[in-house]
C-alpha cells in the first residue's frame, strides 16, 4: 500500500487495492451525473469488485441528494457550508458507492446492511458526541501538566520506527517502502503531510501514530474559486498492549493540532471502521456524520479489511498465539497469523468535523496543548 492509497486517494480514475476502482474528482463541482461516470469507471475497471465516486457535487436549491442512483447508494457526504460557512447550502462532497451484482450475491452475514444496525450506529455516534466535553477535559490532563501521562510527537521517534513499521503492515498492509516514504514527507517542511505520534511520558514507549495528508479541493462559488484543504484522518495504529488508555484520541487530537495551526480553515474527515468503533472514539472529539433520511448512518460497504481490528473474526487458537505474540512484541510471527482477517472486508462510516467543532477545540483545547513545553 502506498501512502496515497492511505489517503483520500489520487486524483482522477484509480484502481485501490480489495479490487476497488476508485474515482476522485478535485477540481470543480462534478459536470456530468453519476451513471456517466459510473460507464467510464467500468469501462477502465471492469473487473473491480466495488466502485467507488468522490466529487463535490453544486445541487440545485431545495433538492435533496438522491439516496440511490444508477445502482449507487449515497454512503457518506461532507457538506461544506457545515465546514465552512462561506460555502452555499447546495454544495456537499459525496461519496457514491455500489458492489458488482456478484459482490451483493455473496455478502457474508456479518456485513449485510439493515436498518437496524445502521440506526444502532448513529446512535452510537450521539452518544459519544455527548461524552465529548468529558473526554476532552480528561484528555488535556492526560497531556498536559505535571500529571500528564502522554506525549505527543510530530514526528516518529527513531528508536520506535522499527516498531511502527511491524505496526502498520500488519493493519494496514503498508509497504516498508511506503512508510519510509510518508516519514520522510512528514519531515520535510511546506509538504501537507503530517504524522502524529504518542509516547508513554513515563517509559518513552510507543503507543499510536496517525497521518494525515493535504488534498486540496478547488471549486468555483459566485465570489470566485475558493480552494478547501481537506485532511483525511487515517491510518490510525495503537499498540494492542495498550489499547483503553485513550493514546489513540490523543494522537489525533494532536494530528489536528498541527494542521490547523498551518491552515486556517482546514477541513478534517475520516473514513471510520465500525468494526474496531473508531466512529465513537472520533465521535468523543466531535467529529459528526451526515445521516440518512431516517436518521441511521451511512456506510461505505465491504470497503477494505484491517489486519489488527475486529479480533471476533479470528479463530480461537489463531487469537491466542497472536495475543501470545503481541504480549511479547513479537510483531513478526503475528503478520502471519493476520492474513486470515484481510479477508473480512469491513463497512466504514465517513465523519467529518464541522466548523463549529473546529471552533471549540481552538477556543478550550488547543490553546492549552499549545502552551506545552515538550
Amino acid at each position: 500500500m502506498s501512502a496515497t492509497e492511505g489517503g483520500m486517494g489520487a486524483p482522477g480514475s484509480s484502481s485501490r487495492s480489495y479490487d476497488r476502482a476508485h474515482f476522485l474528482q478535485v477540481d470543480g463541482f462534478l459536470d456530468q451525473d453519476i451513471a456517466a461516470t459510473d460507464f467510464n469507471l467500468r469501462q477502465s475497471f471492469p473487473e473491480a469488485r466495488r466502485y467507488q465516486i468522490k466529487a463535490p457535487v453544486l445541487r440545485e436549491s431545495g433538492v435533496e441528494l438522491p439516496e440511490n442512483v444508477a445502482g449507487y447508494t449515497l454512503e457518506g457526504n461532507i457538506p461544506f457550508h457545515d465546514v465552512d460557512r462561506s460555502f452555499p447550502d447546495e454544495s456537499t462532497l459525496v461519496f457514491y458507492g455500489r458492489l458488482t451484482s456478484t459482490m451483493q450475491e455473496q455478502r457474508a452475514p456479518q456485513h449485510q446492511i439493515n436498518r437496524e444496525r445502521s440506526l444502532r450506529l448513529a446512535r452510537e455516534l450521539r452518544v459519544s458526541q455527548a461524552e465529548g466535553p468529558g473526554v476532552r477535559e480528561r484528555l488535556l490532563s492526560q497531556v498536559a501538566g505535571s500529571s500528564r501521562v502522554f506525549d505527543l510527537q510530530d514526528s516518529v521517534p527513531p528508536v520506535h520506527l522499527d516498531v511502527v513499521r511491524q505496526l502498520w503492515q500488519a493493519s494496514f498492509e503498508w509497504s516498508p517502502e511506503a512508510i519510509a516514504g510518508l516519514l520522510a514527507a512528514a519531515d520535510t517542511p511546506g509538504s501537507g503531510t503530517y504524522v502524529s505520534a504518542v509516547t508513554d511520558h513515563r517509559t518513552g514507549e510507543f503507543l499510536s501514530l496517525s497521518f494525515a495528508s493535504v488534498q486540496p479541493v478547488r471549486v468555483d462559488l459566485p465570489s470566485g474559486p475558493v480552494v478547501l484543504p481537506v485532511f483525511e484522518l487515517t491510518d490510525l495504529i495503537t499498540d494492542p498492549r495498550q489499547r483503553s488508555r485513550g493514546a489513540g484520541s490523543a494522537c489525533v487530537l494532536g494530528l489536528m493540532n498541527q494542521i490547523q495551526r498551518d491552515y486556517e480553515h482546514p477541513v478534517f474527515m475520516a473514513e471510520c471502521n465500525v468494526a474496531a468503533g473508531t466512529h465513537r472514539m472520533l465521535g468523543r472529539l466531535g467529529l459528526t456524520s451526515d445521516f440518512s433520511p431516517e436518521g441511521g448512518m451511512r456506510l461505505l460497504r465491504e470497503h477494505v479489511a484491517v489486519g489488527l481490528d475486529g479480533v471476533e473474526y479470528f479463530e480461537p487458537e489463531v487469537l491466542k498465539q497472536l495475543q501470545e505474540n503481541i504480549l511479547s512484541a513479537n510483531f513478526g510471527p503475528a503478520l502471519i497469523a493476520m492474513s486470515n482477517n484481510f479477508s473480512q472486508l469491513r463497512d466504514f462510516a465517513v465523519l467529518y468535523l464541522p466548523q463549529s467543532g473546529l471552533s471549540e477545540l481552538r477556543n478550550t483545547v488547543f490553546p492549552i496543548m499549545n502552551s506545552l513545553e515538550r
